[in-house]
């Protein structure tokens, strides 16, 4: 497994203006499971839903060297060894589940409604597991309806308007972290035509 370093030589006043290097870090193991299954509730209704168990770790004689010359054996260990420690960015768990009603109304025109919940478990922002990206529950939703070759659908993404961060990256030079946030609630209609 590689990651962003710098090299083994820079002096700390250096590290800002000093471009990065990709190093070996070491071994990584990731065990799970994932399961998903998919329901008719009856002629109208169906239920799907999923969750993936994972176990993402460094094996232990792992070192970081982003880190070296940099912790203090409070908020990291001097020796820089991340065995144990989570992969950044990798959730342990992620869970999905989503409702859906289907019907018609005559004349070929057929209406649906459905729901989706997403739910992930925290992440590590990086190796030394120092910051973390918190757990997050998104709701989507989507009402459409359709006849023939046409359908218009009206939905929304994160409709409760959840702030979370969607994706976060240790800044090597800089000694910091970039976060990005994740989509506000959207909404929008689409009209489609099959053809």
């Amino acid at each position: 497994m590689q990651i962003q370093a710098l090299p083994s030589n820079t002096p700390p006043e250096l590290v800002v203006n000093t471009p990065v290097i990709y190093r070996n870090i070491g071994n990584a193991r990731s065990r799970g499971i994932e399961i998903e299954s998919l329901v008719a509730l009856n002629d109208n209704w169906s239920l799907n839903i999923g969750a993936s168990f994972t176990d993402p770790t460094y094996k232990d004689g792992t070192d970081s060297f982003r880190f070296n010359g940099r912790c203090d054996d409070v908020v990291c260990p001097i020796d820089t060894s991340v065995g144990g420690n989570t992969l950044p960015r990798t959730a342990k768990t992620q869970l999905i589940a989503g409702l859906e009603w289907n019907s018609t109304l005559g004349n070929g025109m057929e209406i649906f409604a459905r729901g989706d919940l997403t739910h992930q478990s925290k992440m590590q922002m990086e190796e030394m597991n120092i910051g973390q990206i918190p757990p997050r529950t998104l709701v989507n939703a989507r009402l459409g309806v359709s006849r023939d070759n046409w359908a218009l659908d009206v939905w929304g993404r994160n409709i409760f308007n959840e702030k979370y961060v969607a994706n976060s990256f240790f800044i090597i030079s800089g000694v910091s972290y970039g976060t990005a946030l994740g989509e506000k609630a959207t909404y929008g209609a689409t009209l489609r035509y099959m053809f």
